[in-house]
């Protein structure tokens, strides 16, 4: 904490005890009511990042903000005033302030221990398209790059390609990525908070498909810093799209 939170009285070894004291009391007052909203560690679900935010804003009657890493829900934060100093001073619950969220429109709210759930499923191979993972491109038979979080088709390597978000969703799939929900409009692959629901797309031997087509189209392959538009309809170049799922520990979710 800051000195100049402090009273003029502080000292560096005389405060620290109070401040600590402050930090657990507040942390104490402020328990997650996840499971109060039926949300549960799940290696499997997804939920939506407005049902998460909700639940944890609920009790206190302002917003708390919701931090993700790589798509799964990692830090809740909590934003306060303070009525005099850190030490002896209220904390005044407060919505959010210069602050933003990291999660995509769904996320996953991994167990800390995930390892006996890989044990009991370590020889069923992942589901493609669920959890989270990349989305591959391959063009004329050979791996060329990936899709970005906008829905454009991308040079980059594997580890740096955009993260996906896949739900099982009725008889489909829904994905999404940082900027938002993937959908097709106007025939192109896109992604980002104006799209308000993700359409639904299936897996058709380990490919993406749309409308029961796993082709792709995009009118030329990206190059350096140049990216490609996909799209359902024909262009030049025809890709396909794959599923490659995240690690984690050493076992895929």
């Amino acid at each position: 904490m800051a000195v100049q939170a402090f009273s003029n009285t502080w000292r560096h070894t005389g405060k620290i005890k109070e401040a600590m004291m402050r930090v657990f009391g507040n942390m104490n007052g402020v328990n997650t009511f996840l499971a109060d909203a039926g949300i549960y560690p799940s290696a499997s679900k997804n939920y939506t990042y407005a049902e998460v935010a909700a639940a944890v804003s609920k009790p206190r009657g302002v917003t708390a903000l919701v931090q993700c890493y790589h798509g799964q829900l990692d830090e809740v934060w909590y934003f306060y005033d303070v009525a005099g100093t850190i030490a002896t001073g209220d904390f005044i619950p407060i919505n959010p302030v210069g602050s933003t969220s990291s999660c995509p429109t769904t996320l996953q709210y991994l167990p800390k221990n995930l390892t006996s759930i890989a044990k009991s499923n370590d020889t069923a191979p992942p589901t493609p398209f669920v959890g989270s993972g990349y989305l591959l491109v391959e063009s004329g038979g050979v791996e060329a790059g990936c899709i970005n979080s906008a829905g454009k088709w991308s040079n980059s390597s594997p580890k740096s390609c955009a993260t996906f978000q896949g739900a099982s969703s009725g008889s489909g799939i829904s994905l999404s990525s940082s900027k938002g929900a993937c959908a097709i409009k106007n025939a192109k692959f896109k992604c980002g908070s104006n799209i308000a629901k993700s359409q639904l797309f299936t897996d058709i031997s380990g490919n993406l498909a749309y409308t029961n087509r796993t082709s792709f189209y995009s009118s030329k392959a990206p190059n350096g810093t140049t990216q490609g538009g996909v799209y359902t309809k024909k262009h030049n170049v025809t890709l396909g799209i794959t599923w490659e799922a995240l690690s984690v520990e050493g076992f895929t979710l």
